[in-house]
């Protein structure tokens, strides 16, 4: 078969690892919060430019607070794209730092302006 020009190519992993699933990162340090729920509020904060999940728990606050189906959507596709970068086995240091959530948490937002539901619509 055809294989990718060395340019695109990995240099940082050998062949016969770059087919195995990597393993999630530990939480960052001085964080109680299950890795999942601390990928993910990183995530949102990511879209400030702020690796906190303090940040994304007050950013997610504010659009909920503003939008409550705004907040919802912008948490569902920040877990569903924080979700996929874990199964895909995507860089993990990179989740944990919420890099995969941030484009998942701007969509939902996007979701939420696009699909014409009016913020005091039930």
């Amino acid at each position: 078969g055809r294989s990718l020009p060395r340019r695109f190519a990995s240099s940082s992993s050998s062949a016969e690892d770059r087919g195995a699933p990597k393993a999630a990162a530990a939480p960052q340090a001085g964080t109680l919060l299950p890795p999942f729920l601390d990928e993910c509020l990183r995530g949102v904060g990511q879209v400030i430019f702020l690796n906190s999940p303090a940040s994304g728990a007050l950013t997610l606050a504010a659009l909920v607070y503003g939008d409550p189906w705004l907040g919802a959507l912008a948490a569902a596709g920040t877990a569903s794209a924080t979700a996929t970068a874990r199964v895909a086995g995507l860089d993990a240091a990179a989740i944990s730092a919420g890099l995969y959530g941030y484009n998942g948490c701007l969509v939902g937002c996007a979701f939420a302006v696009f699909l014409g539901l009016p913020a005091g619509s039930p």
